[in-house]
């Protein structure tokens, strides 16, 4: 909505907006909606929506779906390697002490997972620099889903279309050949 510059002040205030029950193929799952309002001392800078996914402890790891076999008509591709290093410091900038990003004996000995969990919002993060890269300016709205986990270490790949009326579609896609997250960005 504006610019943040180095030395604003910020104030973000976040509220619970939804809790949402449902079932998914590994069990029940919880979708908490959390609203960001962040702003500076002129007003306000950023309006963010959060759907946070739980499942329950008891969840065994589900058999992973067959990669989509029709990747985004992408103009625009960077890989990025992800290590437990960049997991552990996102999980520091970010505040986000859950263990399957950074404890890779936790991740897969607890959650069955096949190892450490790349964030969500770290792909995002890095498919809105890839689409700003691309244009030369940060967009004014970005928006992401995640569609399947992603495990590390590993090589992301980042793929974006040409930039058109509409604005970009961008995706992230892990080395076995699945789409994790999906998203647009606008100028």
């Amino acid at each position: 909505m504006a610019p943040i510059r180095s030395g604003d002040r910020i104030r973000r205030r976040s509220t619970l907006a939804a809790i949402e029950e449902k079932q998914g193929r590994t069990g029940p799952l919880t979708f908490v909606t959390v609203r960001h309002d962040i702003a500076n001392e002129s007003g306000p800078v950023i309006e963010e929506d959060q759907i946070i996914v739980y499942r329950g402890a008891e969840a065994a790891a589900a058999s992973p779906a067959p990669p989509a076999n029709s990747p985004l008509a992408a103009s625009h591709e960077r890989t990025i390697d992800i290590d437990p290093v960049l997991l552990f410091r996102y999980s520091a900038l970010t505040f986000n002490g859950h263990r399957i990003h950074y404890d890779a004996p936790y991740a897969t000995g607890v959650e069955h997972y096949p190892g450490l969990v790349i964030h969500g919002p770290l792909q995002a993060t890095l498919l809105m620099n890839f689409a700003a890269a691309i244009v030369g300016q940060s967009p004014r709205r970005f928006s992401f889903r995640g569609v399947h986990p992603a495990t590390g270490p590993q090589r992301l790949l980042l793929s974006a279309t040409s930039p058109g009326q509409d604005g970009m579609a961008l995706e992230a896609r892990s080395s076995d050949g699945h789409v994790t997250v999906k998203a647009t960005a606008q100028w």
